[in-house]
């Protein structure tokens, strides 16, 4: 047992985290295995909301198959919302509720999160709409990548299906909202270029994740520029 194992045993929240992520990804030495992983990171995620995103990532089996899981995938939303106030969190938990399969990975990855007990659209519109209040608090404080990505999902989802009834995506209030969607993925652009995703994202991952953000720059610039027609 090394020195990070002995801290992690012992409670130490930073090296559960450290541990857990090193599992996940093989990493450091470790042997990959998310088995090891899964209680690390759960007791990591009172402090870590990253923690609660890896355990997001491997219940959706992103790194194993069998270890999907759709009550810990809620669970993990719900502790990010209680403990970290993400914005992220409220807007795809809400289109989770919502059963909003077409726009959603994590439905599409766990098919039964569509249906009872997972279901619940009143609820799913609040979060959602909470999510858009706070994205638009986020719009305007210099953050980091994944607080600019939260708020851009946040207008992707209020743009997208909330269009047709949410009082915040009628007339001109749908052009502003993809003016701020525009600035949200641009400013989530420049903070990955600026190395601000690195606390999540594997080194490796970071020029495709780059090239994905620019790409969705782009389309939201095409949608803002047709909107205004």
């Amino acid at each position: 047992m090394n020195e990070l194992e002995r801290k992690a045993m012992s409670g130490d929240v930073e090296s559960q985290f450290a541990l857990g992520k090193a599992y996940v990804f093989g990493e450091d030495g470790f042997p990959q295995d998310v088995n090891k992983a899964i209680p690390l990171l759960e007791k990591a995620g009172s402090k870590y909301p990253h923690a609660l995103r890896i355990l997001i990532g491997i219940s959706m089996g992103a790194f194993d198959k069998n270890a999907r899981d759709a009550q810990r995938l809620i669970n993990c939303f719900e502790r990010l919302i209680s403990v970290h106030n993400r914005i992220d969190t409220m807007v795809t938990l809400g289109a989770i509720l919502c059963g909003d399969a077409e726009n959603n990975q994590h439905i599409q990855s766990i098919p039964e999160l569509a249906s009872a007990p997972y279901h619940n659209p009143s609820k799913g519109y609040r979060l959602i709409e909470e999510g858009i209040r706070l994205a638009e608090e986020a719009e305007e404080d210099p953050l980091g990548f994944m607080e600019y990505n939260d708020a851009y999902c946040a207008y992707q989802y209020g743009t997208t299906f909330l269009s047709k009834g949410s009082k915040y995506f009628q007339g001109e209030a749908r052009k502003k909202a993809l003016q701020m969607k525009v600035s949200c993925a641009k400013k989530a652009l420049d903070a990955l270029k600026a190395g601000k995703g690195t606390d999540i994202i594997p080194k490796e991952n970071m020029a495709p994740m780059i090239a994905m953000q620019e790409n969705i720059l782009r389309a939201a610039i095409v949608e803002a520029e047709e909107a205004n027609k």
